[in-house]
């Protein structure tokens, strides 16, 4: 036999009979059998790639980012190794290196595995939904018949607005695997967002039989049977839920919500509270917390904590692309500032009457403000404004050209507006 094509032999074996370990949960014996071949200075890529693994399961974090690195020196298209400098980068904090890696591993032609169900995860994480919705279809073209990647699927779409694509992939999901773990969930969720609740509800109903434990499914027959204003009902299906994940930030709010339903501020309020202890930084608890001190007169805290929203949801989405800086009050010297509602048409209403108190202020540092809001609000505005505002139609794209912005929503934090402006007409 060829003497290289034995070496290659041995080297396949090694990696093989360590992988087989390591499936097996021998991480020990994967370790002591691969790592004589490290100590030897193996040239060996595969087994670079591998040692990466193992270290970082171990928590040798430096010595697995070495590893890796070792790896592409010897195999500079190897998508395993990819793969691993991926996880060590992600584990190290380092997003922005874990993806460029993750997209190395992918143009490698890398097996699409279990890999790719983290990279679309990190992708959700960042709100690349579009990249997110790619890489997991590409999932699923390269594993067809399994459930887990149409869920992913499902589950990418849903994030991203594709809601009935997202129930396409999610009965995709269901046909080969009818049982598969949190697809009637999504299913009634889904069904919920759209408006549909008969079969939003007959979801539920079926994931609860399947799994009269799972907490997140009480969680949404408490949504589902809020939007039926079914107050009691709700109240029952949210404790339940809470019973069941006593410390779910999200039920905690839910639960909120229900009680403020039921006229029941104070309990409302000691939810909150405990929602923001558990999770101080998470900004749809504080923006929920800012509507509960709004409402009880405590105008200081609760405009504070309205600017949480820029770190909630989609608000959140939306300012991390605005291509201006945001306005704090600077001399303007000319310059524009461009003010949009930032809310839904309810909400925008209560805060245009600070519009015009704003517009002196601009105009007092020699600056012009321009109003971006709701097509249905332009007559009013315009009328109220008098010709001293001009008003502007479109969406993100009308953000250029401005110096400066400011979301509607931060009108009264920016302008100090306490319980005796709230009355006054400006």
């Amino acid at each position: 036999m060829d003497a290289s094509r034995s070496e290659n032999s041995r080297k396949t074996r090694w990696v093989d009979d360590a992988l087989w370990l390591l499936r097996h949960g021998d991480l020990v014996g994967a370790s002591e059998l691969i790592e004589p071949q490290i100590a030897a200075q193996s040239t060996d890529a595969p087994t670079w790639a591998l040692w990466a693994e193992l270290c970082r399961m171990r928590g040798r974090l430096e010595v697995a980012n070495q590893a890796s690195s070792r790896a592409l020196e010897l195999d500079p298209h190897s998508g395993w190794a990819f793969v691993e400098k991926s996880r060590v980068l992600l584990a190290q904090g380092d997003v922005d290196g874990a993806l460029g890696n993750f997209e190395r591993a992918f143009d490698a032609d890398h097996a699409k595995g279990k890999w790719m169900r983290e990279w679309v995860m990190l992708l959700l994480k960042q709100h690349d939904y579009e990249r997110a919705g790619e890489v997991a279809l590409a999932y699923c073209e390269n594993q067809p018949k399994r459930a887990q990647a149409w869920f992913i699927l499902g589950y990418s779409l849903e994030r991203g607005g594709y809601l009935s694509a997202a129930i396409e992939a999610y009965n995709r999901c269901r046909m080969l695997d009818s049982r598969f773990r949190f697809v009637n969930v999504s299913l009634a969720r889904v069904f919920l967002m759209m408006g549909d609740i008969p079969s939003a509800s007959f979801r539920i109903e079926e994931a609860i039989a399947d799994e009269p434990a799972d907490s997140i499914a009480w969680f949404t027959q408490a949504r589902i049977y809020q939007s039926r204003r079914q107050t009691e009902a709700a109240e029952i299906a949210i404790e339940r839920a809470l019973a069941l994940a006593p410390d779910c930030p999200e039920s905690l709010l839910l639960h909120a919500q229900i009680l403020r339903e039921a006229g029941r501020w104070s309990e409302a309020n000691c939810l909150v509270e405990r929602a923001i202890e558990l999770v101080l930084t998470d900004g749809e608890i504080r923006f929920a917390q800012a509507w509960e001190q709004l409402s009880t007169g405590d105008f200081g805290r609760g405009w504070l904590d309205c600017e949480w929203r820029s770190h909630a949801g989609a608000s959140r989405q939306c300012i991390e692309r605005l291509p201006t800086a945001r306005w704090n009050g600077e001399d303007l010297h000319g310059k524009a500032v461009l003010v949009w509602c930032d809310q839904g048409l309810a909400e925008s209403i209560a805060f245009l009457r600070f519009v015009p108190r704003l517009a002196r202020a601009i105009r007092s540092r020699t600056g012009e403000m321009v109003l971006l809001c709701h097509d249905s609000l332009h007559d009013g505005m315009s009328a109220m404004l008098d010709g001293q505002v001009s008003l502007l139609h479109g969406g993100t794209e009308a953000f250029e050209g401005f110096d400066f912005h400011i979301p509607l929503s931060s009108l009264p934090l920016f302008l100090e507006i306490g319980i005796e402006d709230i009355d006054k007409r400006s």
